[in-house]
């Protein structure tokens, strides 16, 4: 995820222009607002035993559960992440620096790998570490379509909700945290407080220098690929919303959308009211702790940074579990209420603020 995230940023900054460009930046972008399992339904819709393409167009008996399936829907669930920090990072790079260096007599393919990749690796760092502790943590996918190879989120999961286990659920969580919290600070070891900047006299106005054909056909194509495989991923999607059984009975029906409103209107209604609740009040908590990390010298401000970024590091289903823990005997009582669920909104997502 993190190599196909630096090279769609590459493809939308160094080589496609105008429309081009446009579409494959917000197509990249599009697995951000799905939910990872709807992917996994949709690869199945298409690849799986009775797939559109694999089965219906080229008349192939495969499977996509396993191992392989598991890692091609986790890669575009999470490329995005990648991408879009990758995106940032290269549109902020001054393009004197590489313009000097071409001047010098430095080849495109020497510019990126001794300043452009540089002065990413902080993005690389930050990227592959968001990606790592996302697929490791992540539930739907492993559920969904990842067969009989196990994983320790879906473990933890049925611990708890099959087996009603909780030690045992405790046990996988350890072991799921763990490579987590190594990936994190291993992270933080390699970047640190190291700042990679661009000092100049004076602000740059050059335009960074598209890339050669021989670089530039490659990347488009790659790009124009995974934006027509991110495309039709949606398209079964919504396909698949309107069928009653996709690939078996393709009649078209509305009785799943009457299942939905009839009974999921209150779930939908519940989650949006508690996403805008939690939302502000992640908002202002990571305000305040990155003004007290930053505009100030409070001795424990490092720890502060520490301990809010961990919520970022650790897997969900960890957080989820220890809030479970943490909430579940007087006088904290919260379980079963909107207030636990507030406070793992806000544990989650204040390191983003």
């Amino acid at each position: 995820s993190t190599v196909l995230g630096f090279l769609l940023a590459l493809t939308t900054a160094r080589a496609a222009r105008g429309a081009l460009r446009t579409v494959l930046h917000y197509t990249a972008l599009l697995p951000l607002i799905a939910p990872p399992f709807a992917l996994a339904l949709s690869t199945i819709f298409l690849f799986g035993r009775q797939g559109m393409i694999t089965k219906g167009l080229l008349g192939l008996e495969v499977t996509p559960y396993g191992f392989g399936g598991l890692v091609f829907v986790q890669t575009i669930t999470f490329f995005p992440v990648a991408y879009i920090m990758f995106d940032a990072l290269l549109r902020q790079l001054d393009p004197a620096l590489e313009e000097a260096a071409y001047n010098l007599g430095a080849s495109r393919a020497r510019i990126l790998r001794t300043v452009t990749i540089p002065l990413l690796r902080p993005g690389f760092a930050g990227a592959f570490l968001i990606v790592f502790v996302e697929a490791l943590a992540d539930l739907g996918n492993p559920l969904i379509i990842g067969g009989d190879y196990d994983v320790l989120a879906s473990s933890t999961f049925l611990a708890i909700i099959g087996e009603f286990d909780t030690r045992k659920a405790v046990a996988f969580a350890v072991a799921l945290m763990a490579p987590s919290i190594v990936a994190y600070f291993a992270q933080q070891l390699w970047v640190g407080d190291r700042s990679v900047v661009t000092v100049t006299g004076r602000p740059s106005t050059g335009v960074a220098r598209a890339l050669e054909k021989g670089a530039r056909v490659p990347l488009l194509a790659l790009g124009l690929f995974v934006s027509v495989l991110v495309l039709l991923l949606y398209v079964m999607i919504f396909v698949g919303a309107f069928t009653k059984l996709l690939g078996i009975d393709n009649t078209l029906t509305l009785e799943n959308y009457r299942y939905v409103f009839n009974i999921g209107g209150k779930a939908m209604g519940d989650t949006l009211l508690l996403s805008a609740v939690a939302a502000p009040i992640a908002s202002i908590s990571g305000l305040l702790i990155a003004y007290l990390v930053v505009r100030t010298r409070l001795p424990a401000r490092s720890a502060f940074d520490y301990l809010t970024m961990l919520g970022a590091a650790a897997p969900g289903i960890v957080l989820g579990l220890g809030i479970l823990l943490a909430f579940n005997h007087p006088p904290l009582l919260l379980s079963g209420t909107a207030a636990v669920f507030i406070i793992a909104f806000v544990v989650r997502t204040a390191p983003v603020a």
